[in-house]
């Protein structure tokens, strides 16, 4: 018997993958489960890790159910004949689990990402829709193979989400929409029943609930950058922490002046940036960057030279000072760690940082004018939006600096105060 190197339950104990470490199969992964009292063993060629293995194992899993249903059963007549009867019927309906179904459809999604044609930040939100807000919404109604899916099921589905916004509860509906639209084409639903317009629940989204994100006000950012500054300034023993203080702090700043998401932030490469001294003192980064969202390419100038020197000076000196074998080259990330060979931190870490950041500020800032809803990290791109649509520029300008088209821009962000502008109003003839 082959000695195993490594093994994983996979599809929630259903089956397993195993490496074996002897013998001809040395080297290869296998998927294998138990089935009418006997294992099914089946060789996952291709797969080189763990990962492609736990990958594939979805797709051998449906292709052995599919066999399963499809098998001809041995029968013994009354006097001792015997003849084979198919299982299989030309009205059944196939039926998987959705946990299941779930997983097959993730890993065909796989292959678009591997191809290019989605990328993985929108895998994840559709494996987070899918597999961490559907299935447990219809295991709570007792839904748990797809042959289940009928008109109605999904009614209560805003109220058991009813503690997110509006705008992520449409999102996850249209991830579902999609989800089941495949399963349609997969003859694992019909027709009548996954496309009748009536089976998902309609998210209205009202102006008020493109709040999520509100600008900051000009003396909330002072406060802000006050506080910051002494923060990174603060005594501490800790070498990391004193690295991401300052991360954090320029991150932050070229958030606001930029009107970058923090995911392209978190990417930005010296390469796609180019300083050009304009004199007077004025040093303008032109950054080049692509918003995963729309796959939008765009040139972005942004009044940020010299805090980009100043964060380089650090980050050299930081360097040499703690003896990091770590070069610093047009390839490397503006914010990586040098701590994992200047690889980006995570989105989190700055969402977790923000959110303690605002809690410290709890009651020394005003706070947002028209919404109840807190500041965000995303609040800093808003604000730069906000503050150039404030000081007249161009809109198409200020669209296409933000990645937006014009109507997205006129939709989600203005939401500035009419006193603002109150003399374009009251100084009529």
């Amino acid at each position: 018997m082959a000695k195993i190197a490594e093994r994983h339950e996979v599809l929630g104990g259903r089956g397993c993958v195993i490496l074996h470490a002897s013998g001809s199969s040395s080297g290869s992964w296998f998927y294998k489960e138990r089935r009418d009292g006997r294992y099914i063993t089946k060789k996952l060629s291709g797969a080189t890790s763990a990962k492609e293995a736990i990958a594939m194992a979805t797709v051998i899993a449906f292709e052995i159910t599919e066999k399963a249903a499809n098998s001809s059963k041995l029968i013994f007549g009354s006097d001792g004949s015997r003849f084979k009867l198919s299982t299989a019927r030309s009205n059944r309906k196939k039926s998987l689990p959705l946990t299941l179904a779930v997983n097959l459809f993730l890993t065909n999604e796989q292959k678009r990402v591997d191809a290019n044609i989605i990328t993985q930040g929108y895998h994840k939100i559709k494996r987070v829709a899918l597999s961490l807000k559907l299935i447990p919404y219809l295991q709570t109604i007792g839904i748990d193979n797809t042959n289940q899916i009928r008109p109605r099921i999904f009614e209560e589905y805003l109220i058991y989400r009813s503690d997110t916004t509006r705008l992520v509860q449409q999102a996850e509906v249209s991830r579902i929409k999609e989800f089941i639209h495949w399963l349609v084409k997969e003859g694992l639903v019909p027709a009548e029943i996954g496309y009748d317009k009536d089976l998902l629940p309609k998210v209205t989204v009202k102006p008020t609930d493109r709040l999520s994100n509100p600008a900051v006000s000009p003396n909330d950012w002072n406060i802000i950058v006050e506080y910051l500054l002494n923060w990174k300034a603060e005594d501490t023993n800790n070498r990391k922490s004193i690295y991401w203080r300052n991360v954090f702090y320029y991150f932050i700043l070229l958030a606001k002046a930029s009107g970058m998401s923090p995911e392209e932030i978190i990417k930005l490469k010296h390469k796609s940036i180019e300083v050009v001294d304009e004199g007077d003192g004025k040093i303008v980064c032109y950054i080049k960057t692509t918003r995963a969202k729309t796959s939008q390419s765009r040139e972005i100038p942004v009044l940020f030279g010299n805090e980009l020197l100043e964060w380089i000076a650090f980050q050299r000196d930081y360097i040499n000072t703690h003896n990091l074998n770590i070069q610093i080259d047009k390839e490397t990330c503006v914010f990586g760690s040098p701590f994992k060979e200047m690889e980006p931190y995570l989105y989190q870490t700055f969402h977790k940082s923000f959110t303690v950041l605002r809690n410290e500020l709890v009651g020394k800032i005003d706070g947002p004018a028209f919404t109840d809803k807190p500041y965000t990290i995303y609040s800093l791109r808003t604000t730069f939006i906000e503050d150039a649509l404030r000081a007249g520029t161009d809109i198409y300008l200020v669209a296409k600096a933000a990645g937006h088209s014009v109507q997205t821009l006129m939709k989600t962000y203005e939401k500035l105060s009419i006193r603002e502008r109150s003399d374009e109003l009251t100084n009529r003839k």
